[in-house]
């Protein structure tokens, strides 16, 4: 299961969800309200998954000028999306389920 690997090996479920979102959409553009929807979890949870993505230089933030507008996301090239790459492939692999430790 995604969540319990995402929990177990990135700290919490959300991260590992927002990662893989993130990583499907490759180079289009995203907005913070699309990828709350996308992972099913709130959006302050997502809008501080994005934060960490910005501050690891993994997606750019855009937009938003002034109040109510769209807060924009693009993903950039890094090679921090191998690890989500592996992470993803790992989880088709195993029919989607994280393999239990132990």
């Amino acid at each position: 299961m995604v969540d319990h690997l995402g929990k177990l090996l990135f700290g919490r479920p959300v991260r590992l969800r927002v990662l893989l979102w993130v990583f499907s959409r490759g180079a289009a553009v995203f907005y913070q309200s699309e990828a709350a929807t996308g992972v099913g979890y709130s959006a302050g949870a997502v809008a501080a998954e994005l934060d960490r993505l910005e501050t690891l230089g993994m997606v750019t933030k855009f937009g938003r000028p002034v109040g109510n507008e769209r807060q924009n996301y693009v993903r950039v090239d890094h090679r921090y999306w191998d690890i989500v790459a592996a992470a993803k492939s790992s989880l088709e692999q195993n029919g989607g389920k994280a393999r239990e430790a132990g």
